[in-house]
């Protein structure tokens, strides 16, 4: 009895035409989706969770549940939209059913990905996470969802399964917080060089 390699494992011999993949067309596409959209989809649950290990687990759980009904998902008109929704509700509930028990990572030791110039920019990158964590969760998924994900204000309230005035709301609220706690900083730094001459 032979042994089929797990590369080989989707593939079967056919007569004298060799071997061929005997995958459907859902999983390859599913398959391409994960690939393209993984990495981003992970950035993403990692802004609104400030958590990066939570957005792994969040981002894996919900491609899990997007597997299992991937035939159906894929005939949506914007698969991709429906994924990324999937991926802020659960980050969004996972902040909801947080046991007291569990403490969030500080966002100033997270890890900044996708930097090439060196600490001005990660500066920059560490500076703004500090600064969204100190938002309200509906502030910081809507500020990410606009800012990040580039989405208008109709597929964010349609993400998040709010009104768009209340988007534009949170959206408002979070600036104006951000400018304050900016401005907090700026005074905080300029104090703190005044007291050391």
């Amino acid at each position: 009895m032979s042994v089929v390699p797990a590369a080989d494992l989707d593939l079967v011999r056919s007569g004298a035409t060799g071997w061929v993949d005997v995958r459907d067309d859902a999983e390859r596409a599913f398959d391409a989706f994960v690939t393209a959209r993984y990495g981003a989809l992970v950035v993403l649950a990692r802004y609104i969770s400030r958590d990066p290990d939570r957005a792994e687990d969040v981002v894996q759980e919900v491609l899990g549940r997007v597997y299992a009904r991937w035939s159906r998902i894929r005939g949506l008109d914007a698969p991709d939209a429906y994924v990324r929704r999937m991926v802020v509700r659960e980050c969004l509930s996972w902040r909801r059913r947080r046991s007291s028990t569990e403490v969030p990572a500080d966002p100033g030791a997270l890890p900044v990905v996708g930097v090439d110039d060196g600490t001005a920019r990660q500066a920059e990158r560490d500076a703004m996470l500090r600064y969204l964590s100190r938002l309200s969760t509906r502030q910081r998924a809507v500020l990410v969802l606009r800012h990040y994900e580039d989405l208008p204000d109709a597929q964010i309230a349609e993400v998040l399964g709010i009104r768009e005035v209340t988007v534009r709301s949170h959206a408002m609220a979070g600036l104006d917080r951000l400018r304050v706690l900016v401005l907090e900083d700026a005074v905080g730094a300029a104090a703190r060089t005044e007291g050391r001459r």
